[in-house]
């Protein structure tokens, strides 16, 4: 079990004194038992597998946000984080039925796999928590520390399970945000036996090992943490872990210093404010009001990959927009993004 306690701490890097939060020891407490039960060998359970089957049954095919979403616009909750621009050209859409956003061509094969890996290692993930849950203390000799929430008939609350949104309105102006989340948790902490509620968000990165690597790696990525605010604001949580598997790896056997430096798997612990979740909530009213305003926020270039609105927002840009474009932009990444919005110009305008 992690040995640091309470709220004292030292950091490894600096050697100064700081707060070791709640969430923090969730993390460093999952990550140490995810460790402990891999390190048995077991992957599977067919009673296990057979009764999960069973629970899906009840809910495949049902979608709860049909209604909401052909009522007013939807955000999802995964696009919390998307650049607010985009967000805005999605609320002109609905409030004047076009469709600018950018049409559907086809992906390069390895996209495909790629989105169809991450949904796997997200299926992984929450099927590990089960195992942990019926054969963590018979194997390790400890309890586990969490458990999946279940609804009223015994449902883990995960994915469909979960398919929930929330509908605000101001006069005129009226939206909904939603989606089902990867995870929702009881962790009980294993020095008071107190519980917390904590949500679970799984990201899976696959380009490299050194993706997830404590050096590569310092915090989660900030539209991650944009999300699971979103899912806390839905779900009245002030506890979540961000969790990160990766399926690239150096070698197949690792030292123990090796593995250290570059680990597989990295969990980090968010607390959720309230303010937090007020933020979400404002930053969709910012798209809202930006519509019904005319008016476009600032382009983001950090989220151009994503972004479902390419042409739209690209042949929307002023010139002075375009210039503080070009003055702003750092890395490959963003001058590549830059470059693309530049293409998409020459092409429509």
């Amino acid at each position: 079990m992690s040995k640091r306690k309470g709220l004292a701490a030292i950091s490894q890097e600096t050697g100064e004194s700081y707060e070791y939060t709640l969430e923090e020891r969730m993390a460093d407490i999952f990550t140490e038992q995810f460790n402990n039960f891999c390190a048995t060998g077991m992957d599977t359970d067919e009673e296990l597998t057979k009764w999960l089957y069973i629970q899906y049954l009840d809910v495949l095919g049902i979608n709860p946000l049909k209604d909401v979403q052909e009522e007013m616009v939807f955000f999802r909750s995964s696009s919390t984080g998307s650049c607010l621009r985009e967000q805005t050209m999605k609320v002109i859409d609905f409030m004047e039925g076009t469709k600018r956003a950018d049409k559907r061509g086809l992906n390069q094969p390895h996209q495909t796999r790629w989105t169809a890996l991450g949904t796997a290692i997200g299926d992984i993930m929450q099927f590990f928590v089960l195992l942990m849950e019926k054969h963590y203390e018979r194997l390790v000799g400890e309890p586990f520390a969490f458990r999946f929430e279940r609804d009223e008939v015994g449902h883990p609350m995960f994915e469909q399970f979960t398919t929930s949104y929330k509908a605000f309105k101001s006069g005129n102006m009226q939206w909904a945000t939603g989606g089902s989340v990867d995870g929702i948790m009881v962790f009980t902490d294993p020095e008071d036996g107190k519980e917390y509620r904590v949500g679970l968000e799984i990201k899976s990165k696959q380009t490299s090992a050194a993706r997830t690597s404590h050096y590569s790696m310092k915090e989660p990525d900030k539209k991650h943490v944009w999300q699971v605010k979103n899912y806390a604001m839905l779900h009245d949580l002030d506890s979540y872990l961000i969790v990160y598997f990766n399926a690239s790896h150096k070698t197949w056997e690792y030292t123990p210093e090796e593995y250290a430096k570059t680990p597989d798997f990295r969990v980090f612990g968010i607390h959720v404010t309230e303010e937090d979740k007020k933020a979400v909530r404002e930053r969709f009213w910012t798209a809202v009001e930006c519509a019904y305003a005319g008016t476009y926020p600032e382009l983001d270039l950090s989220a151009w990959t994503f972004n479902d609105y390419k042409v739209a927002c690209a042949t929307s840009l002023t010139h002075k927009e375009l210039d503080r474009l070009d003055a702003i932009a750092v890395g490959k990444f963003q001058e590549q993004a830059l470059q693309q919005i530049y293409d998409i110009r020459e092409q429509y305008l």
